[in-house]
């Protein structure tokens, strides 16, 4: 398989994702949006910790945090990106699912 397909098929896995995440924070309106949050970062530190660790560049981390101005770089852009989900799993909560994939449509502009 050529590196194109491979990326074409992984635009196609990630907008299928993309598109069905709701449908799944949906069926937790059970639970309060920051603690779905919290399991998602969980999870995805246990889950990329692994990968990188199988791919023998969990050093490469810790030497990337060892830089002040990095750490703070990577913190900042985690606490952005933490707040975005938070705002599209309470959207979700909140039934404004038109509003936040709008919010998302014009975000670019």
């Amino acid at each position: 398989m050529t590196g194109k397909a491979i990326g074409i098929l992984a635009m196609i896995g990630a907008c299928t994702i993309w598109g069905l995440s709701p449908l799944y924070y949906k069926l937790l309106n059970h639970l309060p949006p920051l603690e779905i949050l919290a399991h998602r970062t969980m999870w995805s530190l246990v889950f990329f910790a692994g990968l990188l660790t199988l791919q023998g560049r969990l050093r490469l981390l810790a030497k990337a945090l060892a830089t002040p101005r990095m750490a703070l770089t990577l913190g900042a852009s985690g606490l952005m990106i933490g707040a975005n989900w938070y705002l599209f799993i309470w959207a979700i909560h909140a039934e404004r699912a038109t509003e936040a994939s709008l919010g998302y449509y014009i975000f670019p502009l």
